[in-house]
């Protein structure tokens, strides 16, 4: 029997989430969840990599997300909105 499970851990990688969210830092991830909102912090895929944003706004259901640390950040800026399904769950703590 397979159990899919609603939570998922990662780990933060890079500066982009500085100073709320530090490299080595885990994150709890709940992956089921209806409509991110502004300020939610998300887990976005995008080429192929797992990144963690915080949404900035919503517009024509596109997600424009950025990191809090903009100098290092390669967010909505660079790559545009992204679509409701590129999110892969929000973060519900860190730890």
């Amino acid at each position: 029997m397979c159990i899919s499970l609603p939570f998922s851990i990662y780990k933060v990688e890079g500066d982009s989430m500085l100073p709320n969210f530090s490299e080595g830092t885990k994150i709890l991830v709940r992956q089921w969840f209806i409509n991110p909102r502004v300020n939610d912090v998300v887990i976005v895929s995008k080429n192929g990599r797992h990144l963690i944003k915080r949404v900035t706004k919503i517009q024509n259901n596109k997600f424009f997300v950025a990191g809090d640390n903009r100098a290092e950040s390669a967010d909505s800026r660079k790559f545009g909105g992204v679509k409701r399904e590129e999110i892969m769950g929000k973060i519900m703590r860190k730890f």
